[in-house]
């Protein structure tokens, strides 16, 4: 084409000068930050970030890619939180990112704060910052640019396929129209400072990539004893404390195929693993959950599987199965509390009869179960707080925990903090030595007061819990 046009003439060329220069193609740079309460068995990277993480990796080549870690623990962190927080923005902007993403959660918020006022603010960041997790997910429309004003696209629920989507469409580099176009197609994305749908992201856990099945793993079941997993997501109940609810997308079962592809991987002869937590808030649920305890017995397994469950959902068949496994299965059970007032508050009704029935039938085939309560709620005192415990030690429990009340961003409680006269209080670890620093994280608001009780009834009541 160009002896075409200059024909007659003499063309040179060297190696420094081009008539056409293709642009130069580089991989789309995402941080991923997770701001983790991690202890010291738990995985060192949490199963939402690294579901996310797959999907991401399985969808893009490293070509068109480059996802980078960055998980901070700020269970074991020792650093003064203005140092901490500047070494996480250090940390993320030395990889040169082009998108910075964040799960915010109620244990990293006032963190997550901070990391977004660096960056914009002290460091001029010109890239793009998203966050998602339940922070966002549950925030009403039209609020989450009054919480991050720094931020310029949030994701409200599962964020695997939408965080594909968005990327894909940032890859593409299509014009500012065609790319607003594109992305208002996103399901659960909302775009800062234009109308919020408030449209929750759905996933598909049949397509969608388990990180236990990528390769390399990014949860190795060879090198991992203990590990977080889940067979279905979403909950069929509605507590208004609770940020399980899902209202909008139900419960999500993951697909029976990849269901089947953990579970092999997780007790074949190459796994270490032998302390499972199944994440599924109420895993006596839904269709396939027998089938999954099924799978132990059939493979034999040799450890220990927490199960959260529903005292009011437990059947016989299901009581035969945990018979067989009984050494294996540990049944939480989230009670809450025992006093009717108090259900009615807080939407979580139990039914006291049939639940002393199901734990006597426990005991008696030697299943092991434990109870949790929840101290702080609308209309507890410290006497009736001590009912519901004694009512929990009637039931034989193995163990019984009891957990101050947080007010989760969007829940019904939340909402309705000012007309209960609930009173929030962030607390710093070591303040409090009634409070194991297991249970508190620094930045976390929790109810220490209310009408029916005050701030040293509530300490009375945190002594009491941690006496359990």
């Amino acid at each position: 084409m160009i002896s075409k046009l200059f024909a007659g003439k003499q063309i040179h060329s060297t190696r420094n000068v081009a008539f056409y220069a293709l642009p130069r193609i580089t991989p789309y740079k995402i941080s991923l930050v997770s701001l983790d309460w991690i202890r010291k068995k738990d995985p060192p990277i949490a199963l939402g970030h690294a579901c996310i993480k797959a999907s991401l990796i399985q969808s893009f080549t490293s070509s068109k890619l480059l996802v980078n870690d960055h998980t901070i623990n700020l269970f074991q962190n020792t650093l003064p939180f203005d140092k901490l927080c500047s070494s996480i923005v250090q940390q993320i902007l030395s990889t040169s990112p082009d998108l910075i993403a964040f799960g915010v959660f109620v244990w990293n918020e006032t963190h997550t704060q901070r990391v977004l006022n660096h960056l914009r603010n002290e460091h001029k960041y010109q890239g793009l910052l998203l966050c998602g997790g339940p922070q966002i997910s549950y925030a009403p429309k039209r609020t989450l640019e009054q919480h991050y004003p720094q931020v310029d696209y949030f994701v409200r629920g599962y964020a695997e396929n939408a965080m594909v989507d968005f990327v894909q469409c940032k890859i593409e580099q299509k014009d500012r129209k065609d790319q607003l176009s594109t992305l208002n197609m996103i399901q659960g994305l909302h775009i800062a400072n234009t109308p919020d749908r408030g449209t929750q992201a759905s996933v598909d856990l049949d397509s969608s990539e388990s990180p236990f099945q990528t390769s390399p793993p990014l949860i190795n079941v060879s090198s991992q004893q203990f590990i977080r997993w889940e067979s279905q997501r979403g909950c069929p109940f509605r507590c208004s404390f609770c940020a399980h609810k899902d209202a909008a997308a139900g419960r999500i079962p993951v697909g029976s195929l990849r269901v089947k592809r953990d579970l092999n991987l997780i007790t074949n002869k190459h796994s270490i693993v032998n302390d499972i937590t199944i994440l599924d808030p109420t895993f006596n649920s839904g269709k396939s959950y027998l089938s999954v305890l099924d799978h132990f017995i059939e493979t034999s397994f040799k450890g220990k599987i927490a199960l959260q469950t529903r005292f009011e959902m437990v059947n016989k068949e299901f009581l035969e199965i945990c018979e067989i496994l009984k050494d294996v299965v540990i049944l939480e059970f989230g009670i809450q509390t025992a006093i009717r007032a108090e259900q009615l508050e807080i939407e979580r009704f139990n039914n006291l009869k049939r639940i002393t029935e199901i734990a006597k039938e426990l005991t008696r085939r030697g299943i092991m179960f434990e109870v949790s309560l929840i101290y702080g709620l609308p209309n507890q005192t410290v006497e009736s707080f001590r009912v519901s415990i004694d009512f929990a030690k009637m039931l034989g429990a193995n163990k019984i925990y009891a957990w101050p009340l947080m007010l989760l961003r969007g829940t019904g409680l939340e909402r309705r903090k000012i007309d209960l006269g609930l009173r929030e209080e962030i607390l710093i670890p070591g303040e409090l030595t009634e409070i194991a620093k297991e249970r508190l994280s620094e930045g976390i608001p929790h109810v220490t007061s209310s009408p029916s009780f005050t701030k040293d009834k509530w300490l009375e009541m945190s002594a009491i819990a941690e006496a359990l």
